[in-house]
């Protein structure tokens, strides 16, 4: 998590070793397959947090390299090359696309006086002065985590912890409280006409459950709360309704809707993978991006 009021050197100190992998996947007749693995971030350090464009052409992706931050790198997968985006004297966290054009995306920024407010960023400016970067909400100042729902609205997971989960608009400005008790895993799950906001909370058993909003922030009626694999904190979900989780170097899924118990899909460890956190699926359903651990 990123923690709020600390700094940047005591921020690199709790960062892991950890490296982004992406593989081709596919869905067919409920046969998994999972192909192509490759280490995209290759290096020695803190490589995470993988997050794909609308088309699924392009992953953004958090690193730690030659400095005391960390920065936005953006990997090319249709050209298999990687580029950095944006290395300031600032940590850049947690990047997001969130216009179909691919031409905006939003980072979470640690900010000198140790605030952490959410910046969009133009994707072909390198200059992290550029005059086309702006704050998304300027007077929030704790935000942790982020996912958009369109270009105009976010959800917001703000510190301290346990973090509380908002709804906030660009175009009116409004922000409004949608839950307590969160943890760092959200993602949007689009079928047909209806649209989603899945998210991680705390339960009065002390374990977590994956629980649904409607797009206006309020709960989504008979929607089942999914409890968590034990020891995961991360999901991420496809445009047919699997939720993927991972326990160690198998991933496992649930369909929302039909499953009644998590079943195993895939086992990465003849890949060379350790242990296996965020993942993250592209849009078009053709690829999917894993955390690795390394011991």
């Amino acid at each position: 998590l990123i923690y709020s009021f600390v700094t940047i050197a005591q921020l690199k100190a709790q960062l892991p070793n950890s490296d982004v992998w992406l593989f081709s996947y596919s869905n067919k007749l409920e046969k998994y397959t999972f192909s192509n693995g490759a280490n995209i971030s290759s290096h020695q350090g803190y490589d995470n947090q993988p997050s794909f464009s609308k088309d699924g052409n392009l992953l953004l992706y958090t690193s730690e390299r030659d400095s005391s931050q960390t920065d936005i790198f953006c990997y090319s997968i249709n050209k298999g090359t990687k580029t950095s985006k944006f290395q300031t004297k600032v940590s850049e966290y947690s990047p997001e696309f969130f216009t179909s054009l691919n031409n905006y995306f939003s980072a979470v920024v640690v900010e000198e006086d140790s605030s952490q407010r959410l910046w969009i960023y133009d994707l072909s400016c390198n200059d992290a002065n550029c005059k086309k970067s702006e704050l998304a909400f300027p007077a929030v100042k704790n935000v942790a985590y982020s996912r958009w729902l369109n270009d105009s609205i976010v959800f917001l997971s703000l510190l301290p912890e346990p973090m509380t989960l908002y709804i906030a608009n660009r175009k009116t400005k409004v922000i409004e409280k949608c839950a307590s008790n969160i943890n760092r895993s959200m993602a949007i799950y689009q079928q047909k006409n209806n649209t989603a906001f899945l998210y991680t909370q705390l339960q009065s058993d002390s374990t977590f459950a994956i629980q649904a909003l409607n797009t206006s922030g309020t709960q989504v009626p008979n929607f089942k709360p999914i409890k968590m694999i034990e020891g995961s904190l991360d999901f991420s979900i496809d445009k047919l309704g699997h939720i993927f989780m991972a326990s160690g170097t198998k991933l496992f899924i649930w369909t929302i809707g039909k499953s009644k118990e998590w079943t195993e899909v895939g086992d990465f460890a003849s890949e060379g993978l350790h242990k296996i956190t965020r993942i993250s699926i592209s849009p078009d359903g053709k690829h999917i991006a894993i955390v690795d651990n390394p011991k």
